[in-house]
């Protein structure tokens, strides 16, 4: 038996330092409830629509340093967020250093890696470019990573294993928000994981705004892949407000668990 907290934490866009200092406090309330698992939402450190921000490299590292904090928090306990993680040497076709939008799996000090994976971190690979999300323009994404290195999506997507200190071993399969809203996608990341690996838990993390209907839409899809797959998963997004440069988007949360048929309890 395994006790997961889910951290539906309010993030603030462009402000690194207060997010995770509310993420510190949701660490210390999860240890004291002796919980084996937290998991907080998609790029819970520097927020998601920040626009231009995305280019200034200090911003990016201290973002980069923020994360490591939270990463030394993880002692006894794993810490799952979303962060971006940069890799300094290889640019992007702007001649910007090289960003992903990332999991961040720590547990006692160290960074957990997916198995096949030559990155600490696990990389979205569905990125959105449509209506309110511009990822593509400021993150490169786990599809372009595997071309970049002749090989497939498939050779570097596979699950997280936390082993912990008491010898409990827990397999999971990290997914960022549009990775498991694939329904337009040639490549499914979350349905090829749950038909190559046996896991324990699929973890969605996401930054995902409100819309009317989209809750219901979200539980619909979500619950059919996992109905499909038999597999349980928790589903973490953020509240708060944030600002992409045109409009004002509203963020409702709604962090979830569900059954293996699919079924959900709302948190």
């Amino acid at each position: 038996m395994f006790k997961i907290a889910l951290a539906q934490t309010r993030v603030y866009p462009g402000n690194p330092r207060q997010n995770a200092a509310v993420m510190k406090e949701f660490i210390a309330k999860a240890k004291a409830a002796r919980c084996d698992i937290v998991v907080f939402p998609e790029l819970a450190i520097p927020g998601y629509f920040i626009g231009d921000i995305w280019d200034q490299p200090d911003y990016i590292d201290e973002c980069v340093r923020f994360g490591e904090e939270i990463r030394d928090l993880s002692q006894g306990m794993a810490i799952i967020f979303g962060n971006v993680a940069k890799e300094t040497d290889r640019v992007n076709l702007d001649g910007r250093t090289r960003k992903y939008n990332a999991m961040f799996i720590a547990y006692n000090g160290h960074w957990l890696s997916p198995a096949r994976s030559p990155y600490p971190f696990y990389i979205k690979t569905l990125l959105p470019n449509y209506r309110e999300f511009s990822d593509i323009r400021y993150f490169t994404s786990l599809i372009e990573v595997a071309q970049e290195r002749h090989a497939f999506p498939e050779d570097f997507l596979s699950p997280v294993q936390i082993s912990f200190d008491d010898g409990r071993k827990f397999r999971i399969g990290p997914l960022i928000c549009e990775d498991s809203w694939d329904e337009n996608y040639p490549f499914k990341p979350m349905h090829y994981l749950g038909k190559m690996y046996d896991i324990d838990l699929f973890v969605n993390i996401s930054n995902s705004p409100f819309t009317l209907g989209k809750t219901q839409r979200r539980h619909r899809l979500f619950g059919q892949a996992i109905d499909k797959i038999h597999c349980p998963a928790v589903y973490v997004n953020c509240t708060g407000i944030q600002n992409n440069g045109k409009n004002i988007y509203t963020f409702d949360g709604a962090s979830s668990t569900y059954q293996k048929d699919g079924s959900h309890h709302s948190a």
